[in-house]
């Protein structure tokens, strides 16, 4: 449960969250984790002018939330797979609805070398003010490095890395059929 209100008054917003989680040793090398549940949050906004209430808005959120990994993990290699879907705070009364994509694979080919890569994609998704759609924005990012181990202490760390982030895509509701 979360309570968000503005000091100015402007906004505020009562939240819920009840999840479940489950996890489950699939072998000895490969582990499933999920958790779902469902979210709610109650939103009010207040349009002013100066000290006088002009409008009241109040909105209701609801969604799922979910989360799945699947992992592996030997001397070898390690590999994590997962998705997501949140409701998180944006500082507004509003909650952004975050969805996430990752995977992760961790390879040692000797003692003296290992790789690994990284990608993941997220979506966050806005409200905006009167129900009028809502506002994305999308991540992505990949990372590949390979480590070359000198000593137990010392290592050579070669990565590269690309992150993109794009921004506008307006979403509207879909249009009421009678």
């Amino acid at each position: 449960m979360g309570r968000y209100e503005a000091l100015d008054g402007v906004s505020a917003s009562n939240n819920a969250s009840l999840q479940l989680g489950f996890d489950r040793q699939l072998s000895e090398i490969w582990l499933l984790k999920t958790t779902a549940g469902y979210s709610r949050a109650e939103n009010r906004y207040n349009y002013f002018f100066g000290k006088y209430l002009l409008e009241q808005i109040d909105s209701t959120q609801n969604g799922t939330v979910y989360s799945a990994s699947l992992l592996r993990q030997s001397d070898v290699l390690a590999l994590n797979l997962g998705v997501s879907r949140a409701l998180a705070p944006t500082g507004f009364a509003y909650l952004a609805r975050q969805e996430s994509v990752s995977a992760l694979l961790n390879y040692t080919w000797s003692e003296r070398w290992s790789y690994s890569a990284n990608a993941s994609y997220q979506t966050n998704s806005y409200p905006l003010n009167r129900g009028t759609g809502s506002y994305e924005q999308r991540y992505y990012y990949t990372a590949l490095s390979a480590v070359w181990h000198l000593t137990e202490q010392w290592s050579v760390t070669l990565q590269t890395t690309k992150i993109l982030q794009r921004y506008g895509h307006l979403r509207s509701p879909a249009p009421r059929t009678a």
